[in-house]
């Protein structure tokens, strides 16, 4: 019998004893239901999907984390991203290759980094961002870019708002998404996230596909800022629990 089967009859205990029999029948529908998440970036249905991975991560491990904790990072100390989503949900834990190299990408080869930077850092007119070129590159193809179908309604609108943006947390400071009252304002986001990371094998932490705008101008102003997590490496978990239960973990980023 593994290490998780083995432990799992003393987690079913111990969850029975903090909820009681109500939740925990409750909790053992959810991790039953083991079809994928819904994909979406509704709202209610990310609270959701999220609940649902932090029900089944308190039964599989001993150091679930609550799916909306936020990490407070250093956006100047991380260097690469996943192309991995939070539409389907935060908090979750999984194997598989996604955090090797092969799989990342530097975040300065990004054009939304390379143009914020030589907007704000090099001084360039928007036109002449790569920023702008890469909504050019969609709208010539017959793509919106942000929901614009002109670069100079593009400009206009959208590079705008990331002029605001900037000058919002150079003036006030890095702000949490749900302290802003005004909803589609500089810094807002829908969901009221944070930027999004995920965390790999080793710990390493790598930006998500989420939130790279403020991640971009906090690298600027070298803020340490709030982020969410949308998954951890399962080896990762696992050594969270190892550390948990006092055994020798080896193999973590220092």
């Amino acid at each position: 019998m593994n290490r998780l089967m083995g432990s799992l009859p003393i987690r079913a205990c111990r969850l029975l004893w903090r909820e009681g029999p109500t939740g925990f029948v409750r909790a053992l529908a959810h991790v039953a239901k083991d079809s994928p998440p819904l994909k979406s970036k509704h709202p209610t249905l990310i609270a959701l999907n999220s609940y649902r991975h932090h029900t089944r991560n308190r039964i599989r491990y001993d150091t679930p984390v609550h799916p909306f904790k936020t990490l407070l990072i250093e956006p100047s100390s991380i260097t690469h991203r996943t192309g991995i989503t939070y539409s389907r949900g935060l908090g979750r834990v999984g194997g598989g290759g996604w955090d090797e190299s092969e799989n990342l990408h530097e975040l300065d080869e990004h054009p939304t980094f390379a143009g914020i930077k030589q907007r704000f850092e090099a001084g360039r007119e928007w036109k002449e961002t790569d920023y702008v070129a890469h909504a050019a590159d969609r709208i010539d193809a017959g793509r919106e870019a942000y929901g614009y179908s002109s670069v100079a309604d593009f400009i206009e609108g959208r590079c705008s708002y990331v002029d605001d943006l900037f000058a919002d947390i150079r003036d006030n400071g890095y702000r949490p998404a749900s302290e802003h009252a005004t909803p589609n304002g500089p810094g807002s986001s829908p969901h009221n996230l944070e930027p999004v990371l995920t965390i790999a094998r080793d710990g390493t932490i790598h930006l998500a596909n989420s939130g790279k705008h403020r991640f971009a101008i906090a690298q600027i102003f070298d803020l340490r800022i709030p982020c969410h997590v949308t998954l951890r490496h399962e080896f990762w978990q696992d050594r969270r629990d190892a550390l948990y239960r006092g055994d020798k973990v080896t193999g973590i980023r220092s």
